[in-house]
């Protein structure tokens, strides 16, 4: 991961407007039109995090089985001196690059980790596999 993603990340973990603005410009990509200007402004980070709520809930089961599952959240996160380089892991290793956000892979992997969605997720992981 270049200097610019980990830069990126640092500004995500202090900013989360940017963060969540980020994450939404990946739900809605522009069309390309280089002649299309957005008329809208963003909606607000409530609205954001409750759309980012919906789509974990909707893809929760993929994530579970790549990032709980095959990457081993549980039992490797610990072992990252920083919240950063956990990300930076999560997403080089491949198993977020078919996340369903391809737009926003770095930015939705930041919630996921700085929100400790898979904190929980993989919690429930473990215990299904302890049941």
């Amino acid at each position: 991961m270049d200097q610019e993603q980990q830069a990126l990340i640092k500004a995500y973990l202090s900013d989360e407007s940017k963060l969540y603005q980020d994450c939404y410009q990946g739900f809605n990509p522009q069309t390309g039109d280089p002649s299309t200007v957005p008329f809208a402004s963003l909606p607000s980070i409530g609205a954001v995090k409750q759309r980012f709520q919906k789509w974990f809930e909707k893809n929760q089961d993929w994530l579970k089985q790549k990032n709980c599952v095959e990457w081993g959240y549980s039992r490797k996160h610990e072992k990252f001196q920083t919240k950063e380089m956990l990300i930076i892991a999560l997403t080089t290793d491949g198993l977020t690059a078919a996340l369903p956000l391809p737009n926003a892979t770095l930015a939705a992997m930041t919630v996921l980790v700085a929100e400790h969605y898979l904190d929980h997720l993989c919690a429930e992981c473990t215990k299904e596999e302890e049941g």
